[in-house]
């Protein structure tokens, strides 16, 4: 990929991220400040879904990332993220110590600041239950009106054994880790991505907490966001 056409694919992402919906090129010179036409902006969008980072919806005249070209601007983010904002970390922090003494309270607290914070459906897999927060926000997401493929949704985040699997499936290295559509191993999660990270809680009992969310989530927003509560969840419960 050129430095012009990751620039571009950049742009297109983050106008995908804003609007939910397909990218086309007229806005983007402008707005991006990309510094070239809208026909060359064509012709690279062209060449971006021949390498398979963009694809082209079937009712759309605009361009949507792919599974690979989303994990392209995710692998670049990773290494440029900014902190949460500072008067919002200081009130989940102190939320989270004063509740540390109750795992159920401690859990929910933390699940109720990460939806609350992303918008999106949070939830902790251990190795008996499953705690969620924020089912509102999954239902709310408009793109999501096929009432089979939600019952699909459902069905996987009722089973925690389901749950559990697509976790294994990440096979990388990093602390914070995000599977897209059809990585996470069921074709209903085409759309979706889950970004989770380990925790482990009083008693050394071991999980994940999770954000399952559109594939067109703020990344930047909510990969430190979830960083952030994990640590601090497990830095309450270190020693015990």
């Amino acid at each position: 990929m050129t430095p012009r056409q990751s620039k571009l694919l950049k742009a297109i992402i983050d106008e995908f991220i804003q609007s939910s919906g397909a990218v086309g090129s007229v806005n983007l010179a402008t707005k991006y400040r990309l510094g070239v036409s809208p026909a060359t902006i064509r012709n690279e969008m062209a060449e971006l879904v021949k390498q398979g980072y963009l694809a082209k919806p079937h009712s759309s005249s605009g361009r949507i990332p792919t599974n690979l070209g989303l994990k392209f601007f995710i692998d670049r983010l990773l290494d440029d993220l900014e902190n949460p904002d500072v008067q919002a970390a200081i009130r989940i922090r102190e939320d989270i110590f004063q509740n540390r003494f109750n795992t159920d309270l401690l859990i929910y607290t933390a699940l109720n600041h990460l939806a609350e914070q992303t918008q999106n459906l949070s939830l902790l897999s251990l190795e008996n239950r499953v705690y969620y927060a924020g089912f509102t926000y999954l239902l709310g997401r408009t793109e999501l009106t096929d009432r089979k493929q939600l019952q699909d949704i459902f069905h996987i985040l009722e089973d925690n054994k389901l749950l559990r699997n697509i976790f294994l499936r990440y096979r990388g290295e990093r602390k914070i880790r995000i599977l897209i559509g059809e990585d996470t191993g069921h074709g209903t999660f085409t759309t979706n991505t889950v970004i989770f990270a380990p925790v482990k809680l009083h008693n050394q009992n071991e999980g994940y907490m999770a954000l399952i969310g559109p594939n067109s989530m703020n990344y930047a927003r909510n990969i430190p966001l979830l960083e952030y509560i994990a640590d601090n969840l497990n830095q309450v419960v270190n020693g015990w």
